[in-house]
């Protein structure tokens, strides 16, 4: 299970190296069964999925202690809400702009939203 009495801060950081590696291991897989394209359409969505939870982290998690809990909630919703629009903006940027295999897009963006689903029982002070 997820240990509360690790920094936030720090458990993001580690939740963005986590999913950093688990891109490069979906694009190496990709890689090695299917071609460069499809490695390089994995990189790209896990990157989409990367750089938005950065910013959703970054956003969230500058706030501390009992008086800043209203901003943590102003700052939680408005931080979904755009890591949901560099999302979806990202996506559609790659899909119109970038020459990507999307069946291999598609499962790496997948993955990588399973890797923040499986976060809470990910003990992160055994990933250092």
């Amino acid at each position: 299970m997820l240990r509360v009495d690790a920094a936030p801060q720090k458990i993001v950081r580690k939740l963005i190296i986590l999913q950093v590696m688990v891109t490069l291991i979906i694009a190496a897989v990709m890689w090695i069964t299917m071609d460069g394209q499809a490695a390089y359409s994995a990189i790209i969505a896990g990157l989409i999925c990367t750089v938005s939870n950065a910013y959703f982290g970054w956003k969230v998690f500058k706030y501390k202690g009992a008086r800043a809990a209203k901003k943590f909630v102003v700052a939680f919703c408005i931080g979904e809400l755009a890591k949901l629009f560099i999302q979806a903006a990202l996506f559609v940027l790659a899909v119109l702009f970038l020459n990507i295999a999307i069946i291999p897009f598609l499962i790496s963006y997948v993955i990588n939203l399973m890797v923040l689903w499986l976060a809470p029982f990910i003990n992160f002070k055994e990933l250092n």
